[in-house]
């Protein structure tokens, strides 16, 4: 992954490869960690895997920001899926160009 940062709601988030992520026993392909703000995906991933599982934690991190503590993994897990299949279908949605609102700066980082 190239990117080293991503912006989710309000916050900055550093996103992080990890080899062998897992929480505790249990192998993990991302997590989200909120309290020191990072993104955690696993090294080993090939990069489409790659690409969902930063959405799927994106999608977490959205559904967090709106006061949803509680969340299912399945609907999280299809909507990241078919996040990707609509971007990957339709390339223009990902190359959209938005004007700033007045008083807005532009960021194209």
């Amino acid at each position: 992954m190239k990117r080293k940062t991503i912006r989710i709601g309000a916050m900055d988030y550093t996103i992080e490869m990890v080899k062998d992520l897992r929480d505790g026993n249990h192998e993990l392909n991302g997590w989200i960690r909120y309290n020191d703000s990072k993104v955690m995906l696993d090294d080993e991933m090939e990069p489409q895997a790659e690409y969902i599982t930063l959405w799927h934690e994106i999608l977490h991190g959205l559904l967090t920001q709106a006061g949803m503590a509680r969340q299912d993994e399945k609907i999280v897990e299809v909507l990241s899926h078919g996040i990707v299949m609509v971007m990957r279908d339709n390339p223009w949605l990902v190359n959209c160009k938005w004007k700033p609102a007045s008083g807005e700066s532009q960021q194209n980082d």
